[in-house]
């Protein structure tokens, strides 16, 4: 994994130490960030074992951010992480994430691992992005809860024509058993905002105000 190469942290180290002309190790940097690049990180604290969840691009890509998959690592002490592949990646069985992956949050309930993540369409669809789930037993090999998405964007409301980013906080006790998830949305393509919405689980998903 990239982030336990010794060039990669030697030059992270460079970076911070050097003042803010140096350019030429900013540079080197960036290079190097950018031959796998990988960004909008999540943690779930599994007992003691963090589980990392990222996005990742293709380096071939003309804009790396277009081609994003969910990859996941493992650690115990948040320095060395242990690579362990793909989570979830773009799916041509379902229209609706079939371009691209983006970010999201990961929970553990009741021995079950959930992973609520944004994801996009290709081509013009890139940025009609909705909202769908994987389980998995192992918090590694994830299965699909669904071929459509637990959320997606409507024509008919401004407020859900943009849809990224969910938080789930599950069977909390702070909010009387019911599972909460939080998003952000674009209205407009102007505002971004926080919105809250009840999901019922585990065995039907239908998002209600």
């Amino acid at each position: 994994m990239k982030f336990n190469s010794n060039l990669y942290q030697a030059t992270l180290e460079l970076a911070s130490r050097l003042p803010k002309g140096s350019v030429r190790a900013r540079k080197a940097l960036f290079r190097l960030w950018r031959s796998n690049p990988s960004w909008d990180p999540w943690l779930l604290n599994d007992d003691g074992i963090y589980r990392l969840f990222y996005l990742q691009g293709s380096p071939q890509a003309d804009t790396w951010w277009l081609e994003g998959k969910i990859h996941s690592a493992t650690s115990t002490d948040l320095k060395y992480w242990q690579d362990t592949g793909v989570a979830l990646a773009a799916s041509d069985q379902n229209p609706w994430e079939a371009g691209r992956m983006l970010a999201g949050c990961a929970l553990k309930e009741n021995g079950t691992y959930y992973l609520f993540y944004s994801a996009a369409g290709p081509g013009a669809e890139f940025l009609n992005e909705g909202i769908g789930l994987a389980t998995s037993t192992d918090g590694v090999h994830w299965q699909r809860h669904s071929t459509t998405e637990l959320i997606k964007p409507s024509a008919q409301n401004p407020w859900y024509s943009h849809l990224s980013v969910p938080w789930v906080a599950m069977n909390t006790t702070i909010f009387h058993g019911v599972t909460l998830m939080w998003f952000g949305m674009l209205r407009r393509g102007a505002t971004i905002c926080t919105f809250l919405q009840p999901l019922k689980l585990p065995v039907v998903f239908i998002a209600a105000v």
